[in-house]
């Protein structure tokens, strides 16, 4: 008897090393991705994202055709399907303006956009992972895109991923600016960001 109780202790106890292990393995991936993010230029630091549940002026992206309000006037966006590397495509229509925003719409108005899917090539060879639309909304009279980089996943590792990121698109002059990324509290213990995971209902504040 003493011999199993003892057995499983030592069970216990390597599963309990391993535990806490596994928490520390990603530690480094967090600190190169919190430190790359924030050598990235802020374009428009008067907005930034926080992680508080908040639907008010987000746009459902589930729906095939969205309308919403933007200074008086009607923004319509319309899912147009998902091109190759799973890049999804929406049309939107607002005032005179009529663009399909992707992938490349990003890449073409924002070299923020460009540079953070950048990061990661001094550590992955052949690196061509791209943020894609997580969600758009609406604050401030403004029109925002959210970016996600990020996997589902209960592991905590970030290697090769990009956290949520904040655009602001402005119809007149077709240009978007970069305002931040989310990383969340720090937790000192297990050297990892809380805001480096996959979630929705973003809200958007006025710093």
């Amino acid at each position: 008897m003493k011999k199993v109780l003892a057995i499983i202790i030592s069970i216990i106890s390597c599963l309990g090393l391993f535990t806490g292990c596994k928490k520390g393995w990603h530690a480094d991936e967090h600190k190169f991705l919190y430190e790359r993010m924030n050598e990235i230029s802020i374009e428009d630091d008067n907005y930034s994202l926080n992680g508080e549940w908040n639907m008010e002026g987000q746009i459902n992206l589930n729906e095939i055709e969205m309308i919403h309000t933007l200074q008086g006037e009607q923004l319509t966006i319309t899912y147009v399907g998902i091109e190759e590397s799973s890049n999804e495509m929406f049309n939107i229509k607002y005032k005179e303006c009529d663009i399909t925003v992707n992938i490349k719409f990003m890449e073409d108005r924002s070299d923020a956009y460009v540079k953070i899917h950048n990061i990661w090539n001094e550590k992955i060879e052949d690196y061509n992972r791209k943020s894609k639309i997580a969600q758009f909304k609406v604050y401030d009279n403004r029109f925002f895109i959210i970016t996600c980089g990020l996997d589902f996943g209960l592991s905590g590792s970030v290697w090769g991923e990009i956290p949520y990121c904040l655009y602001y698109y402005d119809f007149d002059t077709d240009t978007i600016k970069y305002c931040g990324f989310f990383s969340g509290e720090y937790d000192e213990e297990f050297g990892s960001y809380y805001g480096f995971i996959r979630q929705q209902g973003f809200a958007i504040s006025l710093k």
